[in-house]
């Protein structure tokens, strides 16, 4: 009887042993996949928050306020430029075949820069040494040459001539004596609208090839009237 007890006990055990066992493998199979593959933890979240900015802030550029005399400068420049563009350039083709002035003769006109007085017998020419610049202060270039007139048994004599540029042409506006026995060397316009001629001149004994006097002179128009547009 007792050895029967003992069985029943140990056949209720056994059983309740499964019935637990039962109960803790499904819990256990609840804590596995918890514990074997965890969720991982979300990263925190980092939130960049942009610099404040004033909305009444406003970068304004500087402004430059030019005064009357630049204004006029830049005017006078503009009209210049403009001037210049409507004169077409002086060229020695222009110049060779150009009317020229002497008091005592008046007005003769060159033909590929020679001019021969069939009364006088005198000749003129041109000289090849040839220069531009503004002479008369009206922001277009001029030319500056010189002119040489033989005379009959008395020799060279150089004039200095000063053309302005009108409307594409060349007007002599001024001519000056510069010596006999002349030869000039070169010639240059000036920023101060001033003229500087470089010539040799011939002294008494001096050979045809070689002028012994060095001379460097300065010009200036005087009240030359302006070219008409």
């Amino acid at each position: 009887m007792n050895d029967l007890k003992l069985g029943m006990l140990l056949s209720v055990g056994c059983w309740l042993g499964f019935a637990l066992g039962g109960c803790n493998s499904a819990q256990l199979s609840s804590t596995d996949s918890a514990s074997v593959a965890p969720a991982a933890p979300a990263a925190p979240i980092t939130t960049t928050t942009p610099a404040a900015t004033n909305p009444t802030s406003t970068t304004v550029a500087a402004k430059t306020t030019a005064t009357p005399t630049e204004t006029a400068a830049k005017t006078a420049a503009a009209q210049a430029t403009q001037a210049a563009a409507a004169r077409p350039p002086l060229t020695v083709e222009k110049l060779r075949n150009a009317e020229y002035y002497f008091l005592a003769k008046g007005p003769i006109r060159l033909t590929q820069g020679t001019y021969a007085d069939p009364a006088t017998k005198r000749t003129y020419q041109l000289s090849d040494v040839v220069t531009y610049g503004d002479i008369n202060k009206d922001g277009i270039k001029d030319a500056v040459t010189a002119l040489t007139v033989t005379i009959p048994n008395q020799g060279n004599f150089s004039y200095l001539v000063a053309l302005a540029n009108e409307a594409g042409s060349p007007k002599n506006i001024s001519t000056e004596f510069m010596g006999p026995g002349i030869k000039v060397k070169s010639l240059k316009v000036n920023p101060d609208n001033s003229i500087e001629a470089v010539m040799d001149q011939y002294q008494a004994g001096d050979p045809d090839c070689c002028p012994s006097l060095k001379i460097t002179r300065t010009y200036k128009l005087k009240n030359s009237p302006k070219p008409t547009s």
